[in-house]
């Protein structure tokens, strides 16, 4: 019982330290660089449906200008391949937003994007472009931060959308682990008419830089 308690109480002190190095009332810092492993599927069509696993990296970056107008990119690269019949699907997507923040709370903030997406997918010869509008909110408690993200997205994307939900664990001042769902839902324009549905689970590192 007694190295049940004496492990009990390292943990203790384990976690109050990590909780410690993490600032506890804070807004949520737009400064950031961040690269994650995606892993997940793509579904093409409606009937029938073709389906393709996914797997790669996505690489972002943020920065707010006087913690109120705000930039962000992304670009992730993944590669698929199908169960049904063996074939492959490399896809390539960016996305550029500029937006303004503003922070109702001392921990929480909302942001207010117009955003540039592009999707290409090489193997079905097939490239997506457009506009949209996204909101996001972010919410930091203690050293946890829970984000959540939606986009509408439109032209070549014909009226589609898209979510991001996820959390970051700050470990220090400047480091932390994060993880993240993403999903879209969209159809191309009348040209091919295609359903696309990409899903994708996220696992990266976050390096935060200081404030403006």
């Amino acid at each position: 019982m007694k190295p049940f308690v004496n492990f009990s109480r390292s943990l203790s002190l384990i976690f109050f330290a990590l909780c410690s190095s993490a600032t506890v009332a804070e807004s949520p810092n737009y400064n950031y660089t961040e690269l994650s492993y995606s892993s997940g599927e793509i579904k093409v069509g409606d009937d029938p449906q073709l389906k393709w696993d996914q797997e790669g990296f996505e690489i972002e970056g943020s920065h707010a200008f006087n913690n109120n107008i705000w930039v962000y990119g992304s670009y992730d690269r993944l590669d698929g391949r199908s169960d049904l019949d063996d074939s492959k699907l490399e896809s390539r997507s960016a996305v550029l937003r500029l937006g303004y923040v503003f922070t109702p709370g001392d921990t929480l903030s909302v942001d207010l994007s117009a955003l540039l997406r592009k999707d290409r997918y090489k193997d079905i010869l097939k490239t997506n472009r457009g506009w949209g509008l996204g909101a996001g909110v972010r919410a930091r408690l203690a050293m946890f931060e829970l984000f959540g993200r939606a986009d509408y997205l439109g032209d070549d994307y014909d009226g589609g959308w898209a979510g991001d939900l996820g959390a970051v664990w700050h470990m220090s001042q400047h480091f932390g682990l994060t993880l993240s769902y993403e999903a879209a839902d969209y159809k191309s324009k009348p040209d091919d008419g295609l359903k696309y549905q990409p899903s994708l689970l996220q696992l990266g590192v976050r390096f935060t830089f200081p404030r403006s």
